[in-house]
């Protein structure tokens, strides 16, 4: 994965460089940039994926899991990020959480492509939050998609979402 992940060239997680990298939204953004003038001059599809988490008011930390591991929220964020990097192609980016945000880069991939993706991520969220045992108003996800080209989107638009990713 070109992302941060690293673990399909066995590179461990916490060690990747390119983690440490694109952790920051700024850094996965100038990334966005550059694919998105890349896709416009070789008539490519890019897809931007945002995911806001939301920890709901009777989410208390630290948490219990079934397994007798204790989660903080800065564990959490890290689960949260490793289970989404593993349904990532190598060729895809994602940055690290911050303010409750990642957000994935999908190089040469339609709205179709970015759905299905999301699709697949929502059920592994899903069934991981299921594993330790939190209801559905303790941890809650906000999703947004935006590709280029579009219809009816065009290339100011994606760079308006992409820094509006940056900016929160």
């Amino acid at each position: 994965m070109n992302v941060i992940n690293g673990q399909n060239n066995n590179i461990i997680f916490e060690e990747s460089k390119f983690y440490e990298l694109f952790k920051s939204h700024r850094h996965f953004g100038l990334i966005g940039s550059q694919e998105l003038k890349r896709a416009e001059r070789y008539c490519s599809f890019l897809s931007l994926v945002t995911i806001q988490i939301e920890f709901g008011d009777n989410l208390q930390f630290p948490i219990a899991t079934e397994t007798g591991a204790i989660l903080i929220i800065d564990d959490l964020q890290d689960e949260l990020h490793r289970i989404i990097c593993k349904t990532l192609r190598e060729t895809d980016y994602v940055s690290g959480f911050e303010s409750g945000k990642i957000g994935i880069l999908l190089v040469e991939t339609s709205r179709g492509g970015a759905e299905v993706l999301l699709k697949r991520i929502k059920s592994v969220l899903d069934s991981f939050l299921d594993s330790i045992s939190l209801d559905s108003n303790s941890l809650n996800y906000k999703t947004l998609i935006v590709s280029f080209p579009n219809e009816g989107a065009n290339r100011q638009d994606f760079q308006e979402v992409l820094n509006s990713f940056i900016d929160k």
